[in-house]
């Protein structure tokens, strides 16, 4: 007996689906005896199990076995492939590789080193420009010595911008050593009190008994700055006190910054410097620019196959020569990474299923973002008669007269209205003088425009200013500006 069995499109009710039900179920259970049959003939483990057992254990293999092509996949590489570079670019990540860095970093592990294991205090200072790796070579030291002491060391991380005062850095030192418990009952009657309080618990220890501690000073200059220069005083002594072992290493911008120091202070000291310098070459330069957009092999969460294929694309960026360009401008300006840093963020964030890896086109809107100027940034927002004053600036200002004040900027501004109107396009619209001096109020406010007498007593409208644009920039600002009249860009390339 022969029975056909027709599916069409159409909905079946409960009724029917419930004596269809059984049937369906004998034909499922004799197709899987064959196939099971069949697949134990020929020793096959995997197909014999269903399709979502099956994609079940293809998900807990290695990565290296994953099937191309699979979207989940793809937006799980994708994803953390992003967070990989913007942990990088952002400076949370540390580099792999220091390029050109080799003997600083060793001789900062060594001071560090001697100071966790022998109880030796040292001072430091690194000076060198922003970008070169002054923090870099120090995260990676304590990065090095934490995997192997673990907690046999205390860090205090300060910066010459928060801690603005030595109150400040004090209240910072006593939060990272969590000294609030002993601090919690006492008086002091001034910051000198209690610097000595908190110095006499960090001098009665022993090199035995004591904890290495190691100060970080971001911005050393900007502590030097600070009145009587306690903080450094009392650090440098306690350094030389041979008591609880210390480090203090310094970082700055500055090559004078040890002239900023009291000679009491200069003298406790060691006047140990490591000086670092950007890169010498380009070539060095495209090294180190690669290896932060590089996945390197150590990235276990990605699947190898699109870990090559983004390799093999950061090659090909590496080989535009717009790209190259590009680069080659960033160098020769700023020497440093953060420039190229500042380039990849942009394409970076953009990684997504559509944009799979970064190619050369990605880079051209970022490198023209990085290429534009803030004060021209602002002249785009400006209003018609905000330009025009500006423009009138630029025709009034000369080598040898470089001053103006508002009655001779809408004196200008009124004759090339007056102009227009005789030439028949006045169609702009002629603002008076009480509209005309508020806008010139605001180009004072943003700093466009600035006073160049100390005195005030004179009237506003009177007062000399100057202006803190160039004709060139006026010029470029100009032809920028969306929506700009014709007759008003006209007047701003003359």
């Amino acid at each position: 007996m022969t029975v056909d069995v027709h599916l069409t499109p159409r909905v079946i009710d409960a009724t029917s689906y419930q004596a269809v039900f059984p049937i369906i179920q004998i034909f499922g259970q004799i197709a899987l005896m064959k196939r099971s049959t069949r697949q134990l003939q020929t020793g096959s483990i995997i197909d014999s199990l269903s399709p979502f057992e099956n994609s079940t254990k293809e998900k807990g293999t290695a990565s290296h076995k994953r099937p191309r092509g699979i979207t989940g996949l793809d937006e799980e590489n994708i994803k953390r492939t992003r967070q990989i570079l913007m942990d990088r670019l952002s400076e949370r990540a540390l580099p792999e590789k220091l390029f050109g860095l080799e003997d600083e970093y060793n001789t900062i592990l060594e001071l560090l080193g001697r100071t966790v294991t022998l109880g030796e205090s040292n001072t430091c200072l690194i000076i060198g420009p922003s970008g070169t790796g002054k923090t870099t070579i120090v995260r990676k030291a304590l990065q090095e010595l934490k995997a192997a002491y673990g907690d046999d060391f205390f860090c205090i991380e300060l910066n010459g911008f928060p801690q603005t005062n030595d109150r400040l850095a004090l209240r910072e030192i006593v939060r990272q050593l969590s000294l609030q418990p002993q601090l919690e009952g006492q008086v002091f009657r001034s910051f000198a009190d209690s610097l000595n309080y908190i110095l006499g618990l960090l001098k009665s220890g022993n090199k035995d008994t004591s904890k290495p501690i190691i100060f970080l000073l971001d911005e050393f200059d900007l502590f030097a700055q600070h009145n009587k220069q306690a903080l450094l005083y009392n650090l440098f002594d306690v350094s030389q006190s041979n008591q609880a072992p210390i480090a203090v290493i310094g970082m700055t911008c500055r090559l004078n910054a040890l002239t900023l120091l009291e000679k009491r202070v200069k003298s406790r000291f060691s006047h140990r410097q490591v000086h670092l310098y950007p890169p010498e070459n380009f070539n060095l330069y495209i090294e180190m620019a690669k290896s932060v957009i590089r996945l390197n092999d150590k990235v276990g969460e990605i699947d190898q196959n699109y870990s090559d294929d983004f390799n093999q694309k950061i090659e090909e960026l590496f080989d535009n020569d717009n790209f190259l360009k590009t680069l080659r401008r960033i160098f020769d300006s700023l020497r440093g990474l953060r420039g190229f840093y500042n380039l990849c963020f942009k394409p970076v964030a953009e990684l997504s299923l559509d944009k799979k890896y970064l190619v050369p086109s990605d880079f051209y809107e970022s490198g023209m973002l990085q290429q534009a100027e803030a004060k021209i940034e602002l002249v785009k927002g400006l209003s018609h008669l905000e330009l025009c004053l500006l423009i009138a600036i630029k025709h009034i200002v000369t080598p040898e007269s470089p001053t103006f004040n508002f009655c001779m900027v809408y004196d200008q501004y009124k004759n090339f209205m007056n102009d227009q109107a005789v030439r028949g396009k006045g169609n702009m619209r002629m603002y008076k003088w009480g509209v005309a001096l508020k806008s010139f109020e605001h180009l004072i406010a943003i700093e466009l425009v600035t006073s160049d007498q100390a005195s005030t007593k004179c009237q506003k409208e009177y007062r000399m200013m100057r202006v803190m644009l160039d004709p060139l920039q006026i010029t470029r600002a100009v032809l920028s500006f969306a929506n700009c009249p014709i007759e008003i860009q006209r007047w701003g390339q003359e």
